[in-house]
């Protein structure tokens, strides 16, 4: 019989967790081919759009579950946990539709951003800029697409 501790029993959940959500990005990261010939090819503005939007959340989720991975790294299994969390609940807007119908608890860009921070003193700089400049887009096209529901809704009045 092995006995193994409270935290090691958490750490092998989440380590569990960790390679579920990895299988589940690598297939979202498999579409990634599909979805940049799909968005060179297609004449339909409205559909390029939908599909940046798809990309794009593809990417953040996909720098959400590193920031767990590497919150979990750092033995900050709290954290890593939460943001495994938001990682989860972002990738499930992917597949909702509207994804406006679903709530999210925070705000991927801060988190993108702290990540960020995170890395510079670490000596990512390349990294964590990448991950601010997918933050400032992220929220950039958030606003963009407030901007045309509340033109739309405007029409509609």
């Amino acid at each position: 019989m092995i006995i193994i501790a409270n935290g090691q029993e958490k750490a092998l959940k989440f380590a569990q967790r960790s390679s579920i959500e990895s299988a589940a990005q690598d297939r979202l990261l498999e579409a990634w081919a599909d979805l940049q010939r799909a968005k060179r090819y297609d004449d339909d503005p409205t559909r390029k759009i939908a599909i940046e939007e798809l990309m794009q959340g593809i990417e953040v989720t996909s720098r959400l579950a590193s920031y767990a991975a590497f919150l979990a790294g750092a033995r900050r299994e709290a954290d890593a946990a939460q943001v495994a969390g938001w990682a989860d609940r972002f990738r499930a807007t992917l597949y909702t539709i509207p994804p406006e119908s679903m709530v999210l608890d925070f705000a991927p860009h801060d988190v993108l951003k702290t990540y960020a921070a995170e890395l510079r003193p670490l000596g990512r700089q390349a990294e964590a800029g990448h991950t601010e400049a997918l933050a400032d887009a992220y929220l950039g096209h958030q606003m963009e697409s407030w901007r045309r529901q509340r033109e739309e809704y405007a029409k509609e009045i």
